[in-house]
């Protein structure tokens, strides 16, 4: 079987990598890891090698040497890696003259080959299996799920109300915003209920090992891969029970324009890639072409039962808000008002969500309104202070894109763009708090 999968790779953030699984004795798999050095893509490797090593029990059980061309690594796997079903370890090295410049971690689960049929004991052997394979789950649960849902505590940033940070191994959400970098406070931190929610998983998992007949010959395993992190877990065949998604059961509103109608694009587009992933519990969908910030109060009204029922709110309009300030029709006290207006009618409607503000960076802003740069700084200086002020994170949607992703009119995602744009809120739902305070400059690593 020959089999690409993507991994993300970043330069500036060694240690763990998302987990893979792989079924037993398969080979001719490349494991394709995008190096990038912070938000831009890497530059010259020509001069480094990298090795992939696995351990098991201590022991080292295959070594692979990778090719790098560009920013891309590839390893060609084979069953020296996948013959030995059960959880191991793989190490990525990356070496320059000799000398070791960075080491990754990355779990790696072989799922254990099926017994034949007509076997001794097959059926025995295959609940064996069901109960081997969610052990291992069990066992990584908290720690695989906390850790891709926050980053560690930094006392050199800042935090805005709602950030989810992981302190001494605990998650926390902030409840007061942190405007100056400081120590571990705790008066500003409350531990959020996701850490109890991993607690129940684990039970809830470990409940799972006393299987049925009808669950023998399934196992708990990955359904959907997107960039090297589980989006969606299935237990058996597709559909046939519940999944291992930490954002399962959670609900989100999406109001935008052009982009988020899938303008171009049969009006298919990153919201409706995100509903078709199951992913999340509900998506809903309110993006009209042509709107800017100005009208999103009034989009907001004709989603009150959604609002009121949502855990995250994202917001995707500036690409018009730039256009109109360029034109003279919009004035930045005026977006200022909006948002405010917004924000207010959300935090009275639902006091607990989340809200993310989807932004363009200067490579997509320069197809729509031209080199000129001063009215996105504009935009900039009026609206980054109230996001921070009001608690609002902001996802850069387009650092994820590249020149293959624009459709025809070159200004729109076509349905790669789109999927890729999904993919980032996937691996990022809360979007970060840490943005900048002028042009986006370190945001654009793409090339759209």
């Amino acid at each position: 079987m020959s089999v690409n999968r993507r991994i993300r790779l970043n330069l500036r953030n060694f240690g763990n990598l998302p987990a893979i699984m792989l079924s037993q004795y398969d080979e001719g798999y490349n494991l394709v890891f995008e190096i990038f050095d912070g938000a831009s893509a890497a530059g010259d490797l020509s001069g480094y090698t990298a090795t992939l090593k696995g351990v098991r029990s201590d022991t080292l059980s295959y070594s692979f040497t990778g090719t790098i061309s560009n920013n891309v690594l590839t390893f060609e796997i084979d069953t020296t890696m996948t013959g030995v079903a059960g959880k191991g370890t793989a190490e990525i090295v990356l070496t320059a003259s000799g000398v070791v410049f960075a080491t990754f971690n990355m779990p790696v689960f072989v799922e254990k080959a099926a017994v034949p049929d007509g076997s001794i004991d097959a059926d025995v052997t295959r609940a064996e299996e069901v109960a081997e394979q969610i052990q291992q789950i069990v066992d990584t649960a908290a720690g695989t799920v906390t850790q891709s849902i926050a980053p560690e505590y930094d006392p050199t940033l800042t935090y805005a109300v709602g950030a989810m940070v992981l302190y001494e191994n605990e998650l926390y959400r902030c409840t007061s915003a942190i405007a100056t970098p400081e120590a571990w406070t705790q008066g500003h931190w409350t531990r959020t209920t996701m850490a109890q929610d991993v607690s129940q998983l684990k039970e809830d998992l470990t409940s799972m090992q006393t299987a049925t007949a009808s669950d023998v010959g399934k196992a708990l395993k990955a359904k959907t891969v997107t960039n090297g992190k589980v989006t969606e877990w299935e237990f058996g065949a597709a559909g046939a029970g519940g999944g291992f998604n930490p954002w399962s059961g959670k609900k989100i509103c999406i109001f935008g324009d052009s982009i988020g109608q899938g303008y171009n694009n049969n009006n298919h587009s990153f919201v409706d890639v995100l509903s078709e992933s199951g992913m999340f519990a509900s998506v809903h969908k309110n993006c009209v072409a042509g709107t800017t910030t100005s009208t999103l109060y009034a989009r907001l009204l004709e989603s009150a039962t959604e609002i009121a029922a949502a855990d995250i709110i994202y917001a995707e309009y500036e690409a018009n808000d730039i256009i109109g300030l360029k034109a003279g029709t919009l004035t930045t006290a005026q977006l200022v008002t909006a948002i405010r207006q917004s924000v207010t009618y959300i935090r009275n409607s639902n006091s607990t969500c989340a809200i993310v503000w989807l932004p363009l960076t200067i490579q997509h802003l320069s197809k729509i309104a031209g080199t000129d740069l001063s009215y996105y700084q504009s935009w900039v200086n009026a609206v980054y202070p109230v996001f921070a002020e009001l608690g609002i994170n902001m996802l850069p949607i387009f650092d994820t894109l590249n020149v293959n992703h624009a459709s025809s009119d070159g200004r729109h995602p076509n349905d790669a763009g789109h999927e890729a744009i999904a993919d980032l809120i996937m691996q990022m739902p809360l979007g970060t708090s840490n943005y900048p305070t002028a042009l986006m400059t370190e945001w654009t690593g793409g090339a759209y």
